[in-house]
């Protein structure tokens, strides 16, 4: 899905900026790259503001905690989202959907490109596309998710 938006869309230039952590570092071998890998300075500035951070809790409770929420996605969505957890604010069925884009990027470990409507408390309704890029601090357990979201 990426492959058909343009080369300088937010969403394709943070997972360039991703696949780049993955596909240099040599000791990765399998692994992904780590919360602590992520260089915002390191994005093209186009892109940052249209990042989120997203803490994932343990497998058998999963929840998603905002860590960091871009501008320009507090923006989109009215609001500002960090250190809330997705559960409490993001109303179903939009909630599942989102849950088991993330759900199945820790699963998987991949990215995961995923899109859908989003009506504001406002009842203005519009599209989303979003990115969710899968970051682990001990191999093998996804703990954290550098994910983007765009109007379309």
């Amino acid at each position: 899905m990426l492959d058909i938006r343009p080369p300088d869309d937010p969403l394709n230039a943070i997972y360039t900026y991703w696949n780049g952590l993955v596909e240099n570092d040599p000791h990765r071998i399998g692994g992904l790259p780590s919360l602590t890998d992520i260089d915002p300075p390191a994005i093209p500035s186009s892109a940052v503001s249209y990042m989120l951070l997203i803490d994932v809790g343990p497998e058998l409770e999963r929840r998603y905690r905002y860590r960091l929420v871009g501008t320009e996605i507090e923006f989109l969505f009215g609001a500002d989202y960090t250190g809330k957890f997705m559960d409490e604010i993001v109303p179903s069925p939009l909630y599942d959907q989102v849950k088991e884009a993330y759900d199945r990027a820790c699963a998987v470990r991949e990215p995961v490109v995923f899109g859908g409507a989003y009506v504001r408390q406002s009842g203005e309704f519009f599209n989303v596309t979003r990115l969710a890029l899968p970051l682990e601090t001990v191999p093998g357990t996804v703990d954290c998710i550098l994910s983007a979201a765009v109007r379309d």
